[in-house]
């Protein structure tokens, strides 16, 4: 495993926000970087209460989307910052906005979602296209899905709270706007959608809650489960040729059924099944290898084989990606996103004695640890730690709970981008004031 240090750091000022978008957006070969700054799903009416308290006005009006150079040249600008001093709570607003080239023509367009509005955008200079009313507030995920004519569809789904039930509903449009189908029928409607095809037909199929949709939202199978599907994952697991399909869910259980929705594992002895990477992570293993991390308030994550036994712990609590071949032999590697002091301050001490045990030191378990990733192989070896950032937003003074500082600006956030074309990815760090790029180091 290479090292990484920092080549270039930005000073984002007001313009910085929750989450980054790494796309050419004026067709010059070169990527620029977008910048939202909203509430993300907390902009609707389902959360203006009780989701980490009251949500002020200013939070859920905030909006703003910068457009800049790799050197912080900003290019456009829409929106207006936030003003106070306190940061501003943003939860699960990354699928919020989206970027492709919509008509085929080379243009790059950007889909965005704000409370009850989808609109289009010349990502170029940030000028509004076209507009139209959702039927609902509640949705926060945009999803584009390929078709057979070479057509890309816009669908929008609800991450949460709606008038419909929870992770409902979904919809789909053409790409100027008009509403092609809803679908409300919807069992286990959760966190994320995925596409697919499935059938070989050349149009996407839609993997949503615990149901597969055709490409025109008619359910092709379903099956009920007492939670919500938190992630999707569809991969041949096993490599026999034939995809399967794995479930997180909201609660103890890991799911994984085949395309046609028929069970063939079901775990219920995790504390909260909640990301899984999956990846060819170790030699000698048969199939790919799943490393699932459970919730990051309940802490841990574990290793499995394609058969979903466990083949070893890792004590931490965080999240994880892929950082596909860049291990010994083209075997893939893990980037663990730590998220220190999610936990209980008794799951904090336990989590701590049992790393230590493990023979594992200083990991960032503690609300006093720091965010930096590091890099884990298949078998569960630290192989490289990021080099300490500028010290993220300092939230304790105003008294928000360890577990919901990451929504305030407490940490930092990471995308994998070859964004100076060199033929190897960079990794692009940024929290809501700063951006750094960080590249491989020579020996």
């Amino acid at each position: 495993m290479k090292k990484f240090g920092i080549v270039k750091e930005l000073e984002l000022g007001k313009n910085g926000g929750e989450t980054l978008y790494i796309v050419d957006v004026n067709g010059d070969g070169e990527q620029e970087l977008v910048l939202r700054q909203s509430p993300g799903m907390l902009d609707s009416k389902f959360y203006k209460d009780g989701f980490h308290g009251h949500i002020e006005d200013e939070n859920a009006d905030l909006f703003q989307l910068t457009c800049m150079t790799q050197d912080g040249r900003v290019l456009w600008q829409t929106g207006a910052p936030w003003t106070q001093e306190k940061p501003y709570n943003s939860h699960s607003g990354a699928a919020m906005t989206a970027f492709c080239d919509l008509y085929g023509d080379g243009r790059m367009i950007g889909v965005c979602i704000r409370k009850d509005r989808l609109s289009l955008f010349d990502a170029a200079n940030g000028e509004k296209l076209r507009e139209i009313t959702l039927k609902t507030e509640a949705y926060n995920i945009i999803g584009l899905q390929k078709m057979a004519d070479g057509s890309t569809r816009i669908l929008v789904k609800c991450d949460g709270n709606s008038e419909y039930g929870y992770g409902k509903p979904i919809a789909a449009y053409d790409a100027q706007l008009n509403f092609l189908w809803e679908q409300t029928a919807l069992s286990g409607g959760g966190h994320n959608i995925l596409f697919c095809d499935v059938d070989g037909d050349g149009s996407d199929e839609i993997f949503e809650g615990y149901n597969l949709l055709d490409h025109d939202g008619t359910i092709l199978w379903s099956f009920d489960f007492p939670s919500h599907a938190d992630q999707i994952v569809v991969d041949d697991i096993n490599q026999d040729g034939v995809q399967e399909v794995i479930y997180c869910t909201d609660n103890e259980d890991f799911i994984i059924v085949n395309v046609k929705g028929e069970h063939l594992l079901t775990r219920s002895d995790f504390p909260h099944p909640q990301k899984v990477v999956v990846g060819r992570f170790m030699q000698g293993v048969a199939g790919k290898q799943l490393f699932m991390c459970n919730r990051a308030t309940h802490g841990g994550a574990v290793m499995m084989d394609c058969g979903g036994n466990v083949l070893w712990e890792f004590p931490c609590n965080g999240y994880a990606s892929l950082l596909a071949g860049a291990g010994e032999d083209g075997l893939d590697l893990i980037l663990f996103h730590p998220g220190p002091g999610r936990m209980s301050a008794q799951l904090q001490r336990e989590y701590i004695e049992k790393s230590e045990k493990m023979g594992y030191h200083d990991l960032p378990i503690s609300g006093n640890s720091g965010f930096e990733d590091f890099v884990l192989d298949g078998r569960g070896t630290i192989l490289f730690r990021f080099p300490h950032l500028a010290q993220s937003v300092d939230v304790t003074r105003w008294g928000l709970p360890e577990r919901q500082k990451g929504d305030f600006g407490a940490g930092f956030a990471v995308e994998q981008y070859d964004i100076d074309h060199d033929g190897q990815l960079e990794f692009i760090y940024y929290n809501r004031t700063h951006l750094w790029i960080l590249k491989q180091q020579n020996d």
